[in-house]
C-alpha cells in the first residue's frame, strides 16, 4: 500500500503540522510574556473594612466573593491580564481599611482613575452584618506597581 518513501513523506508532513500547531498555540497564549505588555508582576488586592468587626470566616467569604467578581470582570474587560494573572499564580493580598464605606468608595474612584478594575462587595445580610453593607473591595488583577499606587498606604490584616 505505502512504499517506504511515501511513509516517510506522510510522517514528516503530519509531524510538521502538529509542531506548527503547537508553536502557534504557544505563541498566541504566551505572546503577552514576550511583548512585556502584561508581565509577571500582577496581583489582586482585597481591602477589608476593619470597622465592621467581621469574623475571620466572614472576611474569608467576602474576600472570596470579591476575588471571583474581579476575575470575571478581568476576563471580560482585560483578558490578557486575567490570563497572565492566572498563569503566574494568582497573587492576592488582603489589606484592611479603617475609613469604612467612604474609604472603599474612594479606593474605587482612585482605581478607576488609574484604569484598574475594582469590585465592591455588598453583603446579603444573612449572618453578621446588615443587608447591603459594603464589606470588601477587590482591586485588579493588574500590574502590581499601579495597584501599589492605589493601595500602598494600607496595612496587611
Amino acid at each position: 500500500m505505502f512504499e517506504q518513501s511515501n511513509y516517510v513523506l506522510v510522517t514528516s508532513f503530519v509531524a510538521g503540522v502538529v509542531m506548527g500547531t503547537c508553536i502557534t498555540y504557544g505563541y498566541r497564549n504566551f505572546r503577552p510574556l514576550l511583548s512585556g505588555s502584561c508581565g509577571f508582576n500582577n496581583k489582586l488586592v482585597l481591602v477589608v473594612r476593619n470597622d465592621l468587626g467581621m469574623s475571620k470566616g466572614k472576611i474569608a467569604a467576602q474576600c472570596s466573593h470579591a476575588s471571583v467578581e474581579c476575575y470575571k470582570a478581568a476576563v471580560q474587560y482585560k483578558p490578557q491580564i486575567a490570563k497572565m494573572w492566572q498563569i503566574t499564580g494568582q497573587k492576592k493580598i488582603v489589606l484592611g481599611i479603617e475609613s469604612g464605606e467612604k474609604g472603599l468608595t474612594e479606593l474605587s474612584k482612585l482605581a478607576k482613575s488609574h484604569k484598574v478594575l475594582s469590585c465592591i462587595i455588598s453583603d446579603a445580610g444573612a449572618t453578621q452584618v446588615k443587608a447591603g453593607t459594603t464589606t470588601v473591595i477587590g482591586i485588579g488583577p493588574d500590574n502590581s506597581d499601579i495597584i501599589d499606587k492605589i493601595t500602598g498606604h494600607l496595612r496587611l490584616i
